[in-house]
């Protein structure tokens, strides 16, 4: 019934066949009425964006469009004109949006619903948007274009790291590399099957879908992670994205997380960058917060002084942009990030 594309954040994106009945099942969701107005910048190339246009068509709801790419100063104004209750926005959005000094809470009163998703945030953005959006639910949700949506958390007191729970007809096994299924806080590939939605491939690509989607209908996400004791889900990074320095495995997000939780930084990527002496080096692209004073030296002491081991400093660097690499959907493309660090590295020499 649709084909759909998936992010291309770690590689070239796919497209993914969806049949009806899926497409079907996405409408069924509670906090959707007629009278709810909508919004969100995806196109109609990206499940989210699929899904407004067949909640507006399907239940009535009042969904808003713009051909404008996405602009903090613009979302505030459509949300206070338009009355919006429910939006859907990607995780820099939301780092963007609380951080912008026209926005108070009277401006966002009438959301209802913000959905989160795309990549992690710190805990003061989640914690500054709670206190913004005041009479809306924010939540979080993880998930594949191929799956659907497997989690979601409702909880900021565990937002910034969990994607919380599993939803409902969804099943998940943490897996090894040896293809052992793994219990709790023991880090493997998350393996999803997802028993209201059977997906039929990608198009025009059974090699990929086959490498993908095995013979018992378990879909492998490349996404590397684990459960807590309670049932939670940790998201740790992609499979792909595993870096080796100085004989130790490491993950972005281990260092981003840190650098992240800096009252001066906007954003960060963290890259590996091959050095013959250490291997992959690790290297941050920062973007500041607008009017920080904030310095390579200064970040790399943060680093150092929350993470102890020699092969996660920033051995690579650290490098300041005016904003990220990223997909039409606000997906941090890190493929790009690691680019532009080599060729800034190749230009002072």
């Amino acid at each position: 019934m649709a084909i759909l594309c998936s992010s291309g954040t770690t590689g070239l994106p796919k497209a993914v066949c969806m049949a009806n009945y899926i497409l079907i099942h996405f409408i069924d969701m509670p906090i959707y009425t007629s009278e709810v107005v909508t919004f969100s910048y995806s196109g109609l190339d990206w499940s989210s964006g699929l899904i407004q246009m067949l909640l507006s068509m399907a239940i009535g709801c009042t969904r808003i469009i713009t051909n404008r790419p996405h602009n903090t100063k613009d979302l505030v104004e459509m949300i206070e004109k338009y009355k919006m209750n429910a939006v859907v926005l990607a995780a820099r959005q939301v780092s963007e949006l609380v951080d912008y000094p026209l926005v108070n809470s009277e401006r966002l009163a009438s959301l209802r619903s913000v959905l989160i998703g795309g990549s992690s945030l710190s805990t003061r953005t989640l914690v500054k948007m709670e206190q913004l959006a005041k009479s809306a639910l924010l939540y979080f949700v993880y998930g594949t274009t191929e799956s659907g949506g497997v989690t979601a958390s409702f909880s900021t007191k565990k937002f910034g790291n969990t994607v919380g729970k599993l939803i409902p007809g969804t099943r998940v096994r943490i897996v090894s590399d040896e293809g052992v299924n793994l219990g709790p806080k023991d880090i493997g590939e998350i393996y999803i099957h997802n028993g209201h939605q059977q997906w039929l491939g990608y198009y025009g690509n059974p090699l990929q879908t086959q490498k993908t989607f095995d013979s018992e209908s378990w879909f492998h996400t490349g996404d590397l992670g684990y459960f807590d004791e309670d049932n939670n889900l940790y998201i740790v990074d992609r499979k792909k994205d595993i870096f080796k320095c100085k004989g130790f495995h490491y993950w972005p997000s281990q260092i981003e997380d840190v650098i992240a939780e800096m009252p001066d930084v906007q954003e960060v990527c963290v890259v590996g960058i091959y050095d013959e002496r250490i291997g992959d080096a690790p290297a941050a692209m920062v973007v500041p917060r607008k009017g920080a004073l904030i310095d390579e030296d200064h970040i790399k002491q943060h680093v150092a002084n929350v993470l102890v081991a020699d092969y996660l400093q920033l051995h690579g660097g650290v490098y300041f942009a005016d904003a990220l690499p990223q997909n039409n959907n606000d997906k941090i493309i890190r493929r790009e990030v690691k680019e532009a660090i080599i060729k800034a590295k190749q230009s002072v020499k």
